[in-house]
């Protein structure tokens, strides 16, 4: 069964994890290697193999970057997290100061 290159590349990039050939490629789409490599390269302007290697080239730098706003985000919580218990600390110790300054007031009449 021979199909199109758009749907061998639904399969190329459904598939970047695994060793991709154009052997492979060629062999799902039902064509020779000759005819894959110079249609694929009609169709999208780029060889396979380079095709191959900017599609896995962006997706980790995706994959970094979510790695990086995940870092950020650990980094927010971590810093809002001191943040909260500096307040919850100050909070404490006016709420003593406040205590102790009653209390005085109380004893003194």
């Amino acid at each position: 069964m021979k199909i199109s290159i758009q749907d061998a590349i639904n399969w190329i990039e459904g598939n970047l994890e695994d060793e991709l050939t154009l052997q492979s490629i060629s062999k799902f789409i039902g064509y020779s290697e000759y005819y894959t490599s110079r249609k694929f390269k009609e169709y999208t302007g780029s060889t396979l193999r380079k095709y191959i290697t900017l599609r896995r080239l962006s997706k980790a730098a995706k994959e970094i970057r979510m790695l990086e706003l995940l870092i950020l985000h650990s980094n927010m919580v971590i810093t809002h997290k001191k943040l909260l218990q500096k307040v919850l600390k100050i909070l404490s110790i006016l709420t003593q100061e406040l205590i102790k300054r009653k209390t005085k007031q109380y004893l003194i009449f």
